[in-house]
């Protein structure tokens, strides 16, 4: 009772969301259905999950179905938020399968401004989120330093720079 099912991870941009993506996914739905009728589905969208806002001009017909995008803080802004912005006007079911504060390429830059702007966005559409990633890679989006240890109960020692950013921002969200 408790699966998601994502489809297509990140299709490239040189799929297109109309003769490609949606058929896929159509196909796809009707298969798991028969075999699970109530589990979630996630659809990637176009361009490595960064164009929600095609998916909202020709959704998918089916049922408990969310849309999936991938940002990165640094890399994506103001346009891209707009056209989630634009996909949950238009009522399109959304999730952020995968996200980070740095570089699209999971490092370079920490941008915190940016993620702010980010995070303020999906609590005001109310659309959920997972973040990217939960190692100790030694890059900017891994949330855990070098060496932590792979059973959890880290030190703010062991957090990198954006671990400690989401720890505070889960907690946060955690006590209203």
């Amino acid at each position: 009772p408790n699966l998601i099912f994502e489809l297509w991870n990140e299709p490239e941009a040189r799929y297109s969301w109309e003769s490609d993506i949606r058929p896929y996914h159509k196909a796809i739905i009707r298969a798991v259905r028969n075999v699970n009728p109530e589990v979630l589905i996630i659809a990637g969208t176009q361009n490595f999950s960064k164009r929600v806002d095609l998916a909202c001009v020709l959704p998918l017909k089916a049922e408990n179905v969310a849309y999936s995008f991938h940002f990165y803080a640094a890399s994506h802004q103001k346009q891209m938020r707009d056209n989630i912005s634009q996909a949950a006007k238009a009522g399109l079911p959304m999730i952020a399968t995968e996200w980070g504060m740095c570089e699209a390429d999971g490092d370079g830059a920490i941008s915190v401004y940016e993620t702010r702007n980010w995070l303020r966005l999906l609590e005001q559409h109310e659309i959920g989120y997972l973040s990217w990633a939960i190692s100790d890679k030694d890059e900017a989006a891994s949330a855990l330093r070098p060496g932590a240890s792979a059973y959890g109960g880290w030190p703010s020692a062991m957090l990198s720079k954006s671990g400690k950013f989401i720890r505070k921002n889960l907690r946060r969200r955690a006590s209203f």
